[in-house]
């Protein structure tokens, strides 16, 4: 896990193992092809360690300092949660969550361990 910031705000990187039964808020982003979640730091963060079931390192500081985090996720096809609408975020969320699920416009089932 790494700490993520910009000048006005910070997201902690969380590979999709360890998010397995928490359901982020429209506020984090997320990498489509990789599955990885940056939690959004002032809710999501906090939210999911009082629900993590292992003790995660987490430091205070920024690993990844950026100008803009948001011109870093449009370069690597990193989206916000919020920009995705109706079932296909709904789709997205239980995927995160660690759900199996049919997506329904292609009927592709993910089977993520």
């Amino acid at each position: 896990m790494r700490w993520h910031s910009d000048p006005g705000h910070e997201w902690l990187e969380v590979s999709p193992d360890k998010l397995k039964g928490y359901r982020p808020t429209g506020y984090s982003y997320y990498h489509p092809e990789t599955g990885i979640v940056f939690l959004e730091g002032d809710c999501d963060v906090e939210r999911w360690l009082s629900k993590s079931e292992s003790l995660v390192p987490v430091t205070s500081s920024p690993e990844l300092e950026h100008e803009d985090f948001r011109a870093f996720c449009r370069l690597n096809g990193i989206y916000r949660i919020d920009s995705w609408k109706g079932q296909e975020r709904e789709w997205i969320l239980d995927k995160i969550e660690g759900k199996q699920v049919t997506h329904k416009y292609c009927g592709i089932v993910d089977e993520r361990d």
